[in-house]
């Protein structure tokens, strides 16, 4: 019943304020209810905090760094995927940069881009984004970027790239991600 009555929400929820709020609730809670208790043993979050930097140094990190440590969660740990959270605008240390490049083409590994979805003047647009998706399913459009952030042309070649920008609802929580996103005409999936 909670489940049918979230699906029907959210259909109505575009298109009238209070039913989004309402939406809100019900789904919030749904997964409140639905949720498992168990930890998630299949994903491992590596982070670059306050430790991190007192032993390596502060942040950026130079390139060859960064590429050493992709090279070990993708070689040495046998990630699956490694999927990188940081956009690298402008170009760093050639070395490290042909680097991560090389195993972006070769290893598990997806390199990101922060798709922006808010009016700004002037927009966002730094990098070279990566576009042209093969279409998910249809004809949808998608959600439409106002910008990006995405990496420099040495690493714009890179097979796997996923969004990292995000759409937050109205109370600042996310809870949709679409799965497709244009920018200018042009598509990428999330």
């Amino acid at each position: 019943m909670l489940a049918a009555l979230a699906i029907a929400l959210q259909w109505l929820a575009p298109s009238i304020p209070l039913v989004a709020s309402l939406d809100h609730l019900v789904g919030d809670r749904l997964h409140e209810v639905l949720a498992s208790g168990e930890p998630e043993n299949r994903v491992v979050v590596v982070d670059l905090d306050e430790s991190s930097i007192a032993a390596y140094g502060a942040w950026p990190w130079p390139r060859a760094r960064v590429a050493d440590l992709l090279d070990a969660l993708a070689g040495n740990y046998g990630a699956r995927m490694v999927g990188v959270d940081i956009v690298f605008p402008s170009a760093g240390d050639a070395a490290g940069d042909a680097r991560i490049a090389a195993l972006a083409d070769f290893a598990p590994l997806a390199l990101a881009q922060a798709l922006d979805f808010v009016e700004r003047t002037p927009a966002v647009t730094s990098g070279v984004p990566v576009f042209d998706a093969p279409r998910v399913r249809g004809d949808a459009p998608g959600v439409a970027a106002t910008g990006y952030l995405a990496n420099h042309a040495g690493l714009a070649q890179a097979k796997c790239v996923g969004n990292i920008g995000l759409q937050p609802d109205s109370d600042g929580r996310v809870r949709r991600v679409p799965l497709l996103a244009t920018w200018a005409g042009r598509s990428t999936p999330l």
